[in-house]
């Protein structure tokens, strides 16, 4: 049997968005907010990024 997952607003999460990157240069307002990610951000190291065989079975995972 499969679980619901809710948001914080106790809302049922419908969709998945996976960012295969976090050094986008677009700089969406939506996605990059200059409140967050000003100057002075500091990007994780590539090591500590998923890879992508990590973002398919977390994807596959949401996909049961």
């Amino acid at each position: 049997m499969m679980k619901n997952i809710f948001d914080k607003y106790n809302r049922p999460v419908r969709d998945l968005r996976i960012s295969v990157t976090d050094r986008c240069n677009f700089r969406c307002t939506y996605c990059m907010p200059k409140e967050v990610y000003g100057e002075a951000f500091k990007f994780l190291p590539k090591e500590e990024l998923l890879d992508f065989d990590e973002i398919e079975k977390i994807a596959k995972s949401f996909a049961l």
